[in-house]
């Protein structure tokens, strides 16, 4: 009876371990793509919101007014008297280091300037600059004393103005580390009879809104990651501080959602992702950066957002693991007592 009943139950327990651990992988890995998919959805309709707020401030007529008065002072230039204007007022821009200064106050003290404060006010700690610009990129109003004065040639102006069709454009700058803070640009242009006449960008602090989706009470650990594998976001450490595991960069690559085993930090993991939609672009929306700012780090050179959720199977498995040990130890007091 022992060695009939040994064997066939030792069968029947590797068959049931294997089919048991198979289902149970199966439905966490539904549950994590629909959790990758609900987080990624959630982020696209956030960074959507605001941009609807930046078009909402890029439309409103003291706005509008503003860019227009200062574009009549350098419509009746030529391009080289532009130009030479454009330079000397960004020469001594930046030669003036006092926000006091003013200069500086006739850009931050005007009507289109306290427009903005109002708006910085109301959702505090959530801007940490918004200005304007005319369309020949020369500052209108602004919260803040910003490095330059003109903005024509920047990246992320061009983007936005998109060959002048216009576009709304999200500037992922990267991490300050000065000021601890990760910093996305949203652009806007400012249009009047479907022509562009400057434009509007509200630099958002996204590291504690974003923050709050790595605080999950189960065992999963959600990441925010760029395409390109350099981590956004992750729960106690720095921003774009680590990189995901190669098997994940090459998914990731693809922009598309799935799921896959892989190795990180030494350990086995089931990892399920699903991409931002906005940020991997589109002809209403661009989403990039550059790495030539100078104040920040590991800015984005075209990279969209992928929300990444894992779970190590250690954890996934342990309660499958402790059930078995019992049946196993049940098995082999059954078998003895028959034998």
């Amino acid at each position: 009876m022992f060695s009939f009943a040994g064997p066939l139950l030792l069968i029947i327990t590797v068959l049931y371990y294997f089919h048991s651990r198979s289902l149970i992988i199966k439905t966490e890995e539904h549950s994590l793509q629909r959790v990758a998919g609900g987080l990624a959805r959630h982020i696209d309709s956030h960074l959507r919101e605001k941009a609807k707020m930046a078009v909402v401030l890029a439309n409103a007529k003291i706005i509008e007014d503003a860019v227009i008065a200062a574009n009549r002072g350098f419509d009746a230039l030529s391009t080289t008297a532009r130009n030479r204007q454009l330079e000397q007022l960004d020469t001594r821009w930046r030669n003036t280091s006092s926000a006091d200064d003013a200069f500086v106050q006739g850009y931050m003290n005007n009507p289109a300037a306290r427009r903005l404060f109002r708006l910085q006010e109301s959702l505090p700690g959530e801007f940490s600059e918004i200005f304007v610009t005319n369309r020949y990129g020369a500052l209108v109003a602004t919260t803040k004393k910003l490095p330059t004065f003109a903005h024509a040639h920047q990246y992320w102006w061009q983007a936005a103005w998109n060959d002048g069709t216009g576009r709304v454009f999200f500037d992922d700058r990267g991490y300050d580390k000065n000021f601890k803070r990760y910093l996305l640009g949203i652009v806007v242009p400012v249009k009047r009879d479907g022509r562009i006449i400057g434009m509007v960008k509200c630099n958002l602090n996204i590291l504690e809104a974003m923050h709050e989706i790595t605080l999950n009470p189960d065992a999963w650990e959600i990441r925010l990651v760029r395409t390109d594998g350099q981590v956004v976001i992750e729960q106690d450490r720095e921003p774009l501080s680590s990189t995901a595991p190669a098997s994940l960069r090459a998914r990731l690559a693809g922009k598309l959602s799935g799921s896959l085993v892989m190795e990180d930090n030494r350990s086995r993991v089931l990892a399920a992702y699903a991409p931002v939609a906005v940020t991997l672009g589109s002809p209403k929306y661009g989403f990039g950066g550059t790495y030539a700012s100078l104040d920040h780090i590991k800015a984005n050179t075209g990279e969209g957002w992928v929300i990444v959720v894992s779970e190590d199977f250690g954890i996934l498995l342990a309660n499958f693991h402790r059930e078995i040990y019992w049946v196993i130890l049940i098995e082999l007091a059954f078998t003895l007592l028959m034998a």
